[in-house]
């Protein structure tokens, strides 16, 4: 089979090692080999990429697995044409498996032009990838955060939701903030309404949304928000205890 690439670098990517298999073809037609291991800190990877060039390395090639690649195609960017391949593509005969097999077949693979590329796209678009996907993550645990207090609400029986439009608005926020500090009563609760809520609040009060909760299902809905508001961080000073004996005698939530 004909030799495309005459000097040809695999590389069996793990953990804390790198094995590298550098295959050289010689003027003679024979193929010379050469095999280091390197361990994966930025040291060991820069002393790769200055043995790879030393010894005139043009490609090497590498198994995309898991995210350990990545730190080694930071460093030999720019310095070596370099071959994502996906591993099922090069897959080996089954057998014996080791390491250094692994190089050497990717070496052979590489030099005679078998490995197709995987796409990795420049720099600035795999920052911005990045980027764009934490910010997602963030949002769908935002949501489901928000859909969990909705859930201990309901489980105590306070129909916040039914009467705003926005749980998480300005007056959400308040009435939330208030109930985990413990002032519950329906009259401050009421005077926390903002904007098109006030109105409201002040003809039928907050009783309609909040209905014969029992005093140690209220204390359980307290802490449940109380560690939610500190997790989206509008949590000030939390009361440990919100419903004390004497709210618990006033009947808060009758």
């Amino acid at each position: 089979m004909q030799t495309l690439v005459e000097r040809a670098c695999g590389l069996d990517v793990h953990q804390a090692t790198v094995v590298a298999c550098l295959l050289i073809l010689r003027k003679d037609g024979k193929v010379h080999k050469k095999m280091r291991t390197f361990a994966t800190t930025t040291r060991e990877l820069v002393s790769l990429r200055t043995w790879l060039l030393t010894e005139g390395c043009t490609h090497a090639a590498m198994e995309s697995t898991g995210v350990y690649w990545k730190p080694i195609y930071a460093v030999l960017e720019g310095a070596l044409e370099i071959v994502v391949a996906n591993a099922q593509h090069v897959k080996k005969v089954p057998g014996r498996k080791t390491d250094v097999k692994d190089a050497e077949w990717l070496a052979d693979l590489l030099c005679h032009g078998l490995l197709r590329s995987s796409f990795v796209p420049p720099k600035p678009i795999r920052e911005l990838r990045d980027l764009v996907r934490y910010r997602r993550k963030l949002v769908q645990s935002q949501a489901a955060e928000r859909n969990r207090l909705l859930k201990v609400l309901e489980g105590a029986n306070i129909k916040l939701a039914s009467v705003a439009t926005d749980v998480f608005g300005l007056s959400g926020r308040l009435m939330l903030r208030a109930l985990v500090e413990g002032k519950a009563k329906p009259q401050e609760m009421a005077a926390l309404a903002k904007g098109k809520l006030a109105p409201w609040f002040l003809e039928s009060g907050v009783r309609d949304f909040v209905v014969g909760v029992l005093p140690w299902r209220g204390f359980q809905c307290g802490w449940k928000v109380s560690v939610w508001l500190l997790m989206i961080g509008i949590g000030g000073r939390v009361n440990v205890h919100p419903w004390s004996e004497t709210q618990h005698s006033e009947g808060c939530y009758r």
